[in-house]
């Protein structure tokens, strides 16, 4: 309950600081977190036996991730942890201590603002049998894409609920103010 009530007040400071008229809501943001280099994120998911997905479920990641990228981000799979900039793998027990958190991302910074890594968590017992129907795969994209909007730099949330990136969206793909949101942020990393 303490993480509903958390959340409620995090959007009512968030909308208090709200420009109606805005078409981005980076200035509403706890942080503007940026990437240190070049114009595109390195994405992997995790698919070994102890950390990761299946192929379908590693389907639905990408699927999710390919939202952004349709919306003119520049994120980019790889196949090498090593290579990658961000790391999607699932955790078994609740992240953060938030029991009704679906997934988390967390950062390595260089400095205040300066992203090195971005680690998004995906809470699930078994991964592969939990997201079996169409209206449990919609909530799965939507909360991995979510999580994306976070590793792209959104360190917070959009007070408006048609946004992806809303606190508790269930939207599938990222809206245009999410958009123009993470492409203010980016044209300060390229």
């Amino acid at each position: 309950m303490r993480y509903l009530i958390d959340g409620v007040k995090e959007h009512i400071e968030c909308v208090s600081k709200f420009d109606l008229d805005m078409v981005e809501y980076g200035p509403a943001l706890t942080r503007r977190l940026r990437w240190p280099k070049g114009c595109q994120l390195k994405v992997f998911v995790e698919q070994s036996k102890e950390k990761g997905f299946d192929n379908e479920t590693t389907k639905l990641i990408f699927d999710s991730c390919k939202t952004w990228i349709d919306g003119e981000v520049p994120i980019v799979i790889e196949q090498s942890y090593s290579d990658a900039d961000a790391d999607v793998t699932f955790v078994k027990t609740p992240v953060l201590g938030n029991p009704s958190a679906g997934a988390v991302t967390q950062f390595i910074l260089q400095g205040e603002e300066v992203i090195s890594k971005a680690v998004i968590s995906i809470l699930a017992v078994m991964p592969e049998s939990s997201i079996k129907s169409s209206f449990a795969q919609d909530k799965f994209r939507s909360l991995v894409a979510h999580e994306f909007g976070h590793a792209l730099g959104i360190d917070g949330h959009s007070p408006f609920g048609k946004d992806l990136m809303y606190w508790k969206s269930n939207q599938l793909k990222p809206s245009k103010r999410d958009i123009q949101t993470v492409m203010a942020i980016w044209s300060t990393a390229c």
